[in-house]
């Protein structure tokens, strides 16, 4: 028989805040667990042990740890847990608090039909008015063709080079080079520049590699905290990245290097600012998985540990920041 969700974190909470709350305050923590706690995802854990370190003034030493047993104890078994607490967090809450009271019943208005149209007044029509009736539009003035102009003696008639919104024709003189007259549309593409050559811009060495210091070091913490938070920053990241702005082959790669997160280099080839907004993706996952605050943090620690790098001197780890 599956476990309710609510029973499964009451439980959970009795046996990771039992040994830092007393008997009251862990009644208390539970019915604030109860009431605002909605998930079991790495964020919803972290948002409510803040809650509740807040109120209780755990420092941050226990508050990394309670992450940490409370993410486990949500995912263990029905029968290694401790009983739902439910009676007793029943019997220590107080009755206003669990009976809300109804709000007053009033009786609606009384609706009145409107009156229907012919039996409402009509305003009777000032003395000598009279409806006005459309009048004929004029005829439209007819265009007249336009004369060809004329050419200077000794030059060929002049070329029709296409046509006016009203219809008219548009006329061209044509030019004399070196091989004769031109006709003007001739002309101008023989007068027009060639394209500049499409060059390629070389991809620099540095960016790639300090991005992949900076994606060992996000994998490496996200796993010290626990591998199942490592999937769900995963799976929040190829949901951002469906918005990204980057190559579709880019992006290939980047789904590839997660199928080996933790063995892979993460030196993806690609321009310094396509890998920042790689770096956006992974943040905005980070957001999802431990909230703001966490994912700043986290991130920051990334970029000081890469550094330390030599490319770092010709490549800074914080221009991966720029597209955030």
């Amino acid at each position: 028989m599956a476990l309710d969700p609510q029973a499964q974190r009451r439980r959970a909470a009795v046996a990771v805040l039992s040994a830092v709350l007393d008997e009251n305050a862990l009644m208390q923590a539970l019915w604030q667990l109860q009431d605002s706690m909605r998930g079991d995802a790495v964020s919803d854990i972290i948002r409510s042990v803040d809650a509740l370190a807040r109120q209780h003034m755990l420092d941050a030493a226990t508050c990394r740890r309670l992450y940490n047993d409370f993410y486990k104890a949500l995912r263990e078994p029905e029968e290694r847990l401790p009983i739902d607490p439910w009676p007793a967090m029943q019997a220590t809450r107080p009755a206003s608090a669990s009976a809300p009271v109804a709000a007053p019943m009033y009786a609606p208005p009384p609706q009145v039909a409107p009156q229907p149209y012919w039996q409402q007044p009509q305003q009777a029509a000032p003395a000598g008015y009279a409806p006005a009736y459309p009048q004929p539009m004029p005829p439209m003035p007819q265009m007249q063709p336009m004369a060809q102009p004329m050419s200077p003696p000794g030059y060929p008639p002049p070329q029709i080079i296409g046509y006016a919104l009203n219809g008219q024709p548009i006329y061209g003189q044509p030019e004399q080079t070196a091989a004769g007259w031109v006709a003007p549309a001739a002309a101008a593409v023989a007068a027009a520049p060639a394209p500049a050559p499409v060059v390629e811009t070389a991809i620099a060495a540095e960016p790639p590699v300090v991005f992949g210091a900076v994606m060992r070091e996000l994998v490496s913490e996200v796993y010290a905290f626990h591998r199942d938070a490592l999937d769900e920053v995963q799976r929040d990241a190829m949901k951002a990245l469906a918005n990204a702005k980057v190559s579709a082959a880019l992006q290939g790669n980047f789904k590839d290097a997660w199928r080996r997160a933790r063995q892979h280099d993460w030196q993806l080839q690609g321009q310094h600012a396509d890998l920042a907004e790689l770096i956006k993706v992974m943040y905005a996952a980070l957001n999802e998985a431990f909230g703001r605050v966490g994912a700043d943090q986290i991130l920051q620690r990334a970029i000081a540990s890469a550094e330390g790098l030599p490319e770092a001197r010709q490549f800074s780890p914080k221009r991966l920041m720029a597209t955030m």
